[in-house]
Order: C-alpha cells, then structure tokens, then sequence
C-alpha cells in the first residue's frame, strides 16, 4: 500500500482525499495533509485518514511515497527540493513554477541526486511529445492519460488535445472546460473513454 501526503486543502486537495475515501484508489492510502490553517488540514484528514499538518516537515515525518501539491506556485517551489532530497515522488498541480529554469535545474539536480521523481500533470500535444508512455497495464496513479479531438480534415491524423491525472480505478481528474471547471470523470463507456489516446508520465530518475 502506497501512501500520499496532499499539500494543500482547498477545492483540488479535497478531490483527491475523496478519491482516497471513496476507494477510487485501493492502493493508497492518506499518510498527510497540509494547510497553514490546522483545522482545515483537520477537516480533509476526518474524512480521507492521515496527520493533519502544517509544515512540511510534519508531512515528511509521515512517510509518504508522493506529495501532491494542490495549491499554489509558491507552494510548489518550496516543497519540492525537500520532498525531492527525502526520494520521494513529487506530483505538483501548480506546474508553472517549473517555468523558472534556475528552479527547473535544481529539481532536476535534486531528484537524480537523490531518487526522487517528478510528474507533472499538465499540458496536451507537447506535454505527450516531452513524457514517457505506459501501457494500461503499467498505468497508476498521477500518470497522465492523453485524449484526441477530431482528426483533421486534411491529414485525417488524430491529435493529442486534453489531458487530465490518473486516478485510478478508470477515473482520472481534468478542468474539463471554464463551465464545469475541475472535475473527475470515468474512461469507461464515457466520451472521454472513446478519444482515449494513451497514459504517460514525467519522470526524473537517476542517471
């Protein structure tokens, strides 16, 4: 059993503790979670398990096998290296701090240095052309998983055009459009489930 530590307790966090309540992850379990306000941290940890926090280093004592960050740019850059230097998996929703390049380089240093893993989930066409793919079979939980549009009228070439987290138990978490905003949908049966392209993942390894 795998265990997760959520930073963060707002609307992204409480999706991803429901998921770990509700059993659309029967492999992991909530070792943590994390807001500047206890009672929050609180409040996610009496429905979904785990230590309520808040500093990361209460966090890191619980042991967990990824931190997902739900919360800001300034969360991300200052949990990462940390959670990076522990080997752990790093799995940060607010991806545009790693539009820092100094930032980028020094996540990259940390996680072969130490045998952490970075995953970002994050992107379409160009996000799928930089990862590595999986197969259904080797798929988990925080891979990406890719979906097509129409093909085109003029190659008829299908092209990769939504992403969205995997979350296990063919349910995978995306802003499905500003309407809906950020929700979880299932790949079985569903329109999502017809324009599957594939799963993939970020990963930073040593070497």
């Amino acid at each position: 059993m795998k265990k997760i530590a959520i930073l963060g307790c707002g609307q992204l966090g409480s999706i991803v503790a429901d998921a770990v309540a509700s059993g659309l992850l029967p492999d992991y379990t909530l070792c943590a979670a994390m807001s500047r306000k206890l009672p929050d941290a609180g409040a996610l940890c009496a429905k979904a398990g785990g230590a309520a926090c808040v500093t990361l280093d209460e966090v890191l004592a619980e042991k967990p096998d990824y931190v997902v960050e739900t919360t800001a740019v300034q969360v991300a850059k200052e949990s990462c290296l940390p959670v990076l230097e522990a080997g752990l998996g790093f799995i940060p929703i607010s991806i545009g701090a790693f539009a820092d390049a100094d930032f980028y380089a020094n996540a990259c240093a940390a996680a072969k240095a130490h045998g952490g893993r970075i995953y970002l989930p994050h992107g379409a066409s160009d996000q799928y052309a930089l990862s590595t793919p999986v197969t259904t079979e080797e798929r988990a939980p925080g891979d990406l998983v890719f979906f097509t549009g129409q093909a085109s009228s003029t190659t008829n070439i299908y092209e990769v055009t939504h992403v969205g987290i995997y979350l296990g138990d063919g349910r995978f978490i995306h802003a499905a459009n500003p309407s809906a905003g950020v929700k979880i949908d299932s790949l079985v049966g569903t329109y999502y489930g017809n324009r599957l392209f594939g799963y993939a993942r970020y990963i930073v390894t040593q070497g």
